[in-house]
């Protein structure tokens, strides 16, 4: 985050806030190597064998992020760890997705007088 100008970004933080339709995606095009950067770490972090990668990842995070019109962007850092917490979350979502498999959702369910029958 240190070789990013922090006033352009603060600026563009509240540029968005204030309504400027366009500056959000100026910010992260501006961020964007940063949010890679962080996307690699929480993918290190990830069990092998994910379907997600670097660019998906900060994808996804952008979309969530843009789609959230309640934050109140502080700050340079604040943006960061908003951007950091979508991350993580993100990758919860997605191996809860893959997993789900496992608990029998492919197993279709009975009507109860048929599954009462059965037993």
């Amino acid at each position: 985050m240190e070789d990013l100008p922090s006033g352009s970004l603060t600026r563009l933080l509240r540029d968005h806030r204030a309504g400027d339709a366009n500056a959000f995606g100026r910010l992260v095009e501006l961020a964007h190597g940063e949010l890679e950067k962080m996307a690699r770490q929480q993918l290190r972090k990830a069990p092998p064998g994910r379907t997600l990668d670097t660019v998906a990842l900060v994808n996804e995070a952008y979309l969530r992020l843009h789609d959230e019109s309640s934050i109140d962007w502080q700050s340079r850092a604040h943006f960061f760890a908003i951007a950091a917490s979508a991350m993580r979350r993100i990758l919860v979502d997605h191996a809860r997705r893959v997993h789900s498999g496992k608990r029998g959702s492919a197993v279709p369910p009975l009507p109860l007088d048929e599954a009462t029958a059965l037993t």
